[in-house]
This record gives C-alpha cells, sequence and structure tokens, in this order.
C-alpha cells in the first residue's frame, strides 16, 4: 500500500469535512503533498487520512497535522506543525496530534444564539 514515490504518513481526524481526495497537505504555507486516501476506522469511528509527501522532510514524532480553511469559501487543507522532537517519522508512519476541521456554520450559529 505503501508508494515508492511518495513519503507517506497516516493522520486521524474526529472530521475530515471538507477536505477531499487531492487536497493540499501543507507546510509553513508551501504544498509538500496531497491527500491521497481517506476511509473511515470501523472501530474508533474516525476518519483515517493517508498523506503523501513530495519527499522525507524529517518531520519531528510531534508534528500536528491541522485541517485549515481558505477563507469563507474556499477548500480546506492539512497544515502540518512542526514539533521540537529529535525523533523524526519515519515512512507509514501515523502522525498523533491532529485538529478536525470546525464548520464555519457551526461557529456562526453559537456567535448568533447568544
Amino acid at each position: 500500500e505503501l508508494s515508492n514515490s511518495n513519503f507517506v504518513l497516516y493522520a486521524n481526524f474526529t472530521s475530515v469535512q471538507g477536505v477531499n481526495l487531492g487536497s493540499e497537505v501543507v507546510l509553513a504555507g508551501v504544498k509538500v503533498g496531497t491527500v491521497t486516501d481517506i476511509e473511515l476506522d470501523k472501530e474508533s469511528f474516525q476518519a483515517k487520512t493517508t498523506l503523501s509527501l513530495f519527499e522525507d522532510y524529517k518531520l519531528p514524532e510531534d508534528t500536528e497535522a491541522v485541517i485549515s480553511t481558505e477563507g469563507l469559501l474556499g477548500g480546506n487543507y492539512i497544515s502540518l506543525n512542526v514539533g521540537g522532537s529529535d525523533i523524526v517519522l519515519n515512512h507509514g508512519e501515523e502522525l498523533l496530534y491532529t485538529q478536525s476541521s470546525t464548520s464555519i456554520l457551526n461557529l456562526l450559529s453559537k456567535f448568533t444564539s447568544q
């Protein structure tokens, strides 16, 4: 399942709303890969994403994957926030720190109901 051409990492999210196959993976504002698979983990009921990076960026193991939005009308992408660990992630490993997408509609309803 691991492709030879890319460096693959996995990340589980409680919601990947707005993220699709082909969504960008971004580090410091630079596109470093794409989302190549999304499936439901039937045990945890989380969305398991496959992130195919263009190369091995030697990311620390405490790097966080955060679903971010390109403004109100833009699509979502996964942003990698680099951690400070000396231990780097290997091909096929899982990012343990993730932050799911926040629905803009949910946010708006919270503000309007107060």
